[in-house]
């Protein structure tokens, strides 16, 4: 029997009988990357920015791994192949492996190995659990999706903790301008692995996914990997621009202060290049994505932390 039509009939089956907890499905998955982001900045402002920076550097990381690896694997979605699938969510990009499963690893893993509580750690695995479990029943993924995802993630989470501390200690020798040409240096690397597949596998969607699948999807757009990479270079560029000097002590209310002020930047900066973004693609349009994650970035790590001290609200 074809494996996909195996693994079809237990997102058929998850449906059934896991399809009443829908709300709450969308709820668990709904903490994907921009949820992970926010947390990392509302951490950088007002925790820890060491916290932070290696939470914002192990999420671009992740995501640019991921990207690579869907373009490498580049697998259907269980609902672009069977109309038995109930598209309980749209995907655009590729199915292997899952984003959302790789990145909860990651996120939640680094975050237990900051709290080193057992009670929290628990929680952890239920919240990856769940994680898994919501895209299949939302019909996204297939459970092998998930555990390729799940074994991609905590073998970048090992690798991150194993190197970080070493790393840090090296790089901190440099000075401020040769810091930032690593993070940029390292932000066409992570980019790399993504165009090599977009270049020599890239093929045109079968016909039969395109008329099963709604709305119609675009799996080879580079965007993710694009995202990834600038926000290595933004993050890794603030960070040496701020230079460690911000620190997140405070009272409540400058916390809090320096959560909204940082937040409405951060908006301010996605909406004003929204025009950028949704103009034709093309190379114009990839250069966009890349420099917004990076302002982005930038303005999380560097920009917001200098305000801040412009302001008052921070030592």
């Amino acid at each position: 029997m074809d494996p996909a039509t195996t693994e079809i009939g237990w997102v058929v089956l998850a449906q059934a009988y896991l399809g009443g907890l829908e709300p709450l499905m969308h709820a668990v998955s709904a903490l994907g990357i921009p949820f992970f982001f926010f947390v990392t900045a509302a951490v950088w402002w007002c925790a820890s920015p060491r916290a932070g920076l290696r939470l914002g550097l192990l999420l671009a990381i992740s995501g640019g791994i991921n990207a690579a690896a869907k373009l490498f694997f580049h697998t259907p979605r269980p609902y672009w192949l069977s109309a038995e699938v109930q598209a309980r969510a749209v995907e655009p990009t590729f199915s292997m492996p899952s984003g959302h499963a790789q990145n909860a690893v990651c996120f939640w893993g680094y975050t237990a190995f900051l709290v080193r509580e057992r009670w929290f750690s628990a929680v952890v695995v239920g919240i990856v659990a769940l994680t898994g479990i919501s895209r299949v029943v939302l019909g996204v993924h297939f459970p092998g999706d998930v555990l390729v995802g799940w074994v991609l993630g905590a073998a970048v989470l090992l690798v991150f903790i194993v190197l970080e501390d070493p790393a840090a200690a090296r790089i901190g020798k440099f000075s401020p301008a040769k810091q930032a040409g690593l993070a940029f240096s390292g932000s066409l690397l992570l980019l790399a692995p993504s165009a090599i597949p977009f270049l020599l596998f890239r093929a045109p969607i079968p016909e039969a996914w395109m008329l099963t699948a709604a709305p119609p999807v675009d799996p080879w757009d580079l965007s993710n990997a694009l995202y990834a990479a600038g926000a290595v270079f933004g993050i890794g560029a603030g960070a040496a621009w701020d230079g460690g000097r911000f620190t997140a002590r405070g009272g409540p209310h400058q916390r809090a202060a320096r959560l909204i002020i940082g937040t409405a930047g951060a908006a301010l900066i996605w909406a004003v290049t929204i025009p950028l973004i949704a103009a034709e693609p093309g190379p114009a349009v990839s250069a966009a994505t890349y420099l917004r994650a990076a302002a982005l970035g930038l303005w999380i790590s560097g920009a917001a932390p200098g305000l801040f001290a412009r302001l008052g609200i921070a030592e």
